[in-house]
Parts: structure tokens; C-alpha cells; sequence
């Protein structure tokens, strides 16, 4: 290789030839411009960069909140195994004949842009409006409807009060192949989603903690 400079930078040509990291072999090219050499290198070094701070995250992370995962030392049979929860949540958010969701929408949707000088609604109906409106898309909530929106336990009472029945979300229910009554096992919460029932889930009470 002749002197040292020499054959450091054969090594490096060398290197550079046969590596299968991708980017570093155009370094290396006798006849590869500067410009796209420049180019490789900021590349390379920006990699190295992002994986030193993703690496210095995860460690971070690592000392703030220790995991440590441990392996049973013998196996548990699927039948010892709890039955998961299962919560179904109707997509229809209100009784028709109770407050009837579209045809409010659409008039405020008219009004706001000028297609309409009618609005047709009550305070109630606007505020049943903007409780519902949580739970749908959010173009829906985009809908202009002055302070008649409510908040916390006014949106749970309102969704509450608009839902679908029990008896008309659900026909008939089987566990283990055997009729069984729907009321007994499901229960109603609200979601993010609205009115949901779940079952073979955790009462509120033994999920959440009470204030104060």
C-alpha cells in the first residue's frame, strides 16, 4: 500500500467497494463527483445523528420507566384465562323521534351559509345538537351554534337522554350456545364513541376513583 496516508485510504477505497451499508460505497468511487459525494456524507451523518438521539431516548426512557418483562414459569390453559370485555356502541347516536340529528345539521349548516334565513330550532334542540356533535365527525361540530354547547356531565346527561333503547340495540343474546337475557349482561357506559354497552367489563366504581 506504500505509506501510511496511502494505505489508509486504499483501505478506505477498499472499504468503501465491498461494505453493504448503503450510501458508503459511493465515497469510495474514484470517479463519483464531489457534489454527490458531499451529498452521501450529509446523508450518512445525519443517519448516525438520528440514531444516537433515538438511542438516547429509548434510554432515557428506559432509566425514567424501567420495564423489566418476565416469562411464567408455567404455562396457563386458554380455559383459565379471563373472557375479555366486549363493548359494542350503536353507530346511530339518537332516537329519531327524540331529536333527529340530520335534519338539525342541516339547517344549521344552511343558515350559516347564507342558503337559508330560517332556523328552525329550539335552545333545546341546539343544545341536544352541540352535546351529540361531540361524538361525530368533527366537521359536524364545525357548525356554528353560538353558546349553546354543554359541557361535561350536560354532554353525558344529553347523550344519555337522546340514545337508542336497550331493547331496540339488541334482539336476542346467547352465552355458551344458551339464550340469555340482554339486560343481564350488558351494561351502559359512556365513550368517546357516545352510549356504548359492555359486557363481562368492570363497573365504573371499580374503574375509576372518585374525586376528592
Amino acid at each position: 500500500y506504500g505509506s501510511g496516508f496511502q494505505a489508509a485510504k486504499a483501505i478506505i477505497h477498499e472499504y468503501c467497494d465491498y461494505t453493504t451499508i448503503h450510501g458508503i460505497r459511493y465515497l469510495g468511487e474514484k470517479k463519483r463527483p464531489w457534489l454527490e459525494r458531499l451529498f452521501w456524507i450529509s446523508v450518512l451523518v445525519l443517519s448516525v445523528f438520528t440514531c444516537v438521539k433515538l438511542t438516547l431516548n429509548i434510554w432515557d426512557k428506559w432509566n425514567n420507566n424501567p420495564v423489566i418483562v418476565s416469562f411464567a414459569e408455567k404455562s396457563t390453559p386458554v380455559w383459565q384465562i379471563p373472557f375479555p370485555a366486549v363493548t359494542v356502541c350503536p353507530e346511530t347516536k339518537t332516537r329519531r323521534g327524540i331529536f333527529n340529528f340530520t335534519d338539525s345539521y342541516h339547517q344549521l349548516r344552511d343558515f350559516r351559509n347564507n342558503v337559508s334565513d330560517i332556523l328552525d330550532l329550539t335552545n333545546k334542540q341546539k343544545e341536544l345538537y352541540g352535546a351529540v356533535s361531540q361524538v361525530c365527525e368533527p366537521h359536524l361540530h364545525d357548525v356554528i351554534i353560538g353558546n349553546k354547547t354543554r359541557r361535561g356531565m350536560e354532554i353525558i346527561d344529553a347523550l344519555t337522554e337522546v340514545s337508542p333503547l336497550f331493547d331496540d340495540t339488541y334482539l336476542n343474546c346467547k352465552w355458551r350456545n344458551s339464550p340469555i337475557k340482554c339486560n343481564e349482561i350488558f351494561h351502559k357506559f359512556v365513550t368517546e364513541d357516545g352510549v356504548c354497552f359492555s359486557f363481562n367489563s368492570l363497573s365504573p366504581a371499580e374503574i375509576f376513583r372518585a374525586e376528592g
